[in-house]
């Protein structure tokens, strides 16, 4: 309970990829967010999907009190 798994994820075409984390389990939240953003171009092609987003559980816990 009240894990910080705030982040943030820049994904720029020029300067690569950043996730920024308050803890582990927010970098972990990034990372699941940024394996979201690559798309199936072709056979053994992809592209990643450029942007800025910051995002933060609603609660403060999962599952039920």
């Amino acid at each position: 309970m009240n894990m910080m798994e705030k982040y943030s994820l820049v994904i720029d075409a020029h300067h690569g990829a950043q996730i920024v984390g308050e803890s582990v389990w927010g970098a972990l939240r990034g990372l699941e967010t940024f394996s979201q953003m690559v798309v199936n171009s072709g056979p053994n092609e992809f592209m990643v999907n450029t942007g800025k987003l910051e995002d933060w559980p609603r609660f403060s816990h999962r599952g039920i009190k």
